[in-house]
């Protein structure tokens, strides 16, 4: 048998990260009528018995955050494949656009979660400006905006510009999880 508490270094930022007010409004600010992920718990299930709900969703979020682990029923995903529009070919992968059901329970914890990185964290250590990832109202439309942009003045005072572009394919799908872990200094 488990024990009731586990040590762990985390307890105080779960604390900070979860709170039953924060699971009520993320809950409440959801529609209640989407398809469920493979665990099969409708959000409208959970929206309407949420007081009976709140404080054990509560303590198993927080013990999430705390031990770094996610439940693996969260970590499955029901999976359909949308073709997409105007594609000459459809017997390849990239001819079509997946879309992912997965669990209410994981995403209003990845919520909370994003809630307090963009709150916390990221106001105080900003990430750099020319980043265009995890940023509001910034996309691989604005980075390509950016990159045209300075071309263009480069070329306008008559200087040459210079590039290098390459991509790899499926780079994060290859990338060995070890090299991630180590990357990331874990």
């Amino acid at each position: 048998m488990l024990p009731r508490w586990v040590p762990s270094p985390h307890w105080d930022i779960a604390h900070r990260i979860i709170t039953e007010d924060q699971i009520t409004c993320v809950f409440e600010n959801v529609s209640p009528f989407k398809s469920p992920g493979l665990d099969g718990i409708y959000l409208v299930l959970l929206q309407t018995g949420i007081q009976y709900l709140l404080y054990p969703i509560c303590c198993i979020y927080r013990a999430s955050v705390a031990l770094g682990y996610i439940p693996k029923i969260w970590r499955e995903s029901r999976v359909t494949f949308i073709p997409k529009p105007g594609k000459v070919d459809y017997t390849t992968a990239k001819a079509f656009q997946p879309i992912s059901l997965s669990s209410f329970l994981l995403k209003g914890l990845e919520k909370l979660v994003d809630r307090y990185l963009r709150d916390g964290p990221l106001m105080d250590m900003p990430i750099y400006q020319r980043q265009h990832v995890y940023q509001a109202g910034k996309s691989n439309e604005s980075a390509l905006h950016h990159l045209v942009g300075r071309v263009e003045r480069v070329l306008q005072a008559q200087q040459y510009a210079l590039g290098v572009f390459f991509d790899i394919q499926a780079a994060f799908d290859n990338t060995p999880v070890k090299s991630v872990k180590t990357a990331l200094g874990e």
